[in-house]
């Protein structure tokens, strides 16, 4: 097997691991954790629980490999500040939709960057992407999409989130994934105590919830970032974030499973939209000429 091909895998689980991570937030955030703690306990472990198996990298030796993911960790933390706060002030299905629009935004960034514009396919994967998340959050009621101050945060959500997953794939270039992803997690949990400590929010750490922390820390963050690093050494970032944007439908089909939700029609379609979405961008369309 490739390492293209193992890379593609590699996105493809993270996708799905995120997708069920959604769970166990909501398990931790029942359990009485909030926001900063949970960021700070979710990623300290995390880190902890790669350090057996990327110690031999010696990464507290690499500067260059550290400057590099102490970055991408800066870009990973604003992203969850700006959702977090965004999310308290919009609805939960502004906050998805809005949050998958790093599909548009890593083109645009990309093209800024490299100065190479993307396939046709990539735009018209992006497209379906985009309207397929659309009827995903809002088949139900077109009309319950407004926006608010809230929604802006979010947009700057699908920013940060955008750029991290750019920077990403320049700094896979020079670095190993796992040191990359270590030095992340540690740098994510080290900004969250230090918000804590600004604020002085102690009362946070919850009392329950703890399968949830643990399963967000060992695989939605150390896993995840992981095979997220692994996979965008050798794939592009938009066709990366075409099959990140699936998190959202693995999430909701994890909902009916484990807690019930009725899945409708607006799931159903939009679903496939994005589930189309990717495929087309992994199609390799032949050039035909006239005989």
């Amino acid at each position: 097997m490739s390492k293209k091909t193992l890379a593609l895998l590699a996105i493809w689980v993270t996708t799905l691991i995120w997708g069920f991570g959604y769970l166990g937030v909501e398990d931790a955030i029942q359990g009485g954790w909030g926001t900063f703690p949970l960021i700070f306990a979710r990623f300290g472990i995390a880190g902890l629980c790669l350090i057996p198996f990327s110690i031999k990298q010696k990464w507290w030796k690499n500067w260059p490999l550290v400057k590099d993911a102490l970055i991408n960790a800066i870009f990973l933390f604003m992203a969850y500040i700006t959702q977090t706060i965004g999310q308290s002030q919009t609805s939960i299905a502004n906050t998805s939709f809005l949050t998958v629009m790093w599909v548009v935004f890593i083109p645009i960034i990309l093209l800024i960057i490299t100065k190479r514009r993307l396939k046709v396919k990539n735009y018209i994967g992006v497209g379906l992407a985009m309207v397929g998340a659309f009827i995903l959050c809002f088949g139900k009621d077109f009309s319950s999409f407004q926006v608010n101050i809230g929604d802006i945060y979010v947009i700057f959500t699908a920013i940060f989130f955008a750029i991290q997953i750019v920077h990403l794939d320049f700094v896979m270039k020079n670095h190993n994934p796992l040191a990359v992803t270590n030095v992340q997690l540690f740098a994510v949990s080290l900004l969250a105590l230090v918000v804590i400590l600004l604020t002085r929010d102690f009362s946070s750490f919850g009392n329950g919830g703890y399968v949830g922390l643990l399963y967000a820390a060992i695989f939605s963050s150390a896993l995840g970032f992981w095979l997220q690093a692994f996979g965008q050494k050798y794939i592009s970032p938009t066709k990366a974030a075409l099959i990140f944007s699936l998190e959202s439908v693995i999430a909701t089909i994890a909902a009916a499973i484990f807690y019930e939700e009725v899945i409708t029609w607006n799931v159903i379609v939009g679903g496939l939209l994005m589930l189309a979405a990717t495929i087309i961008v992994q199609i390799r369309f032949r050039k035909t000429t006239a005989k």
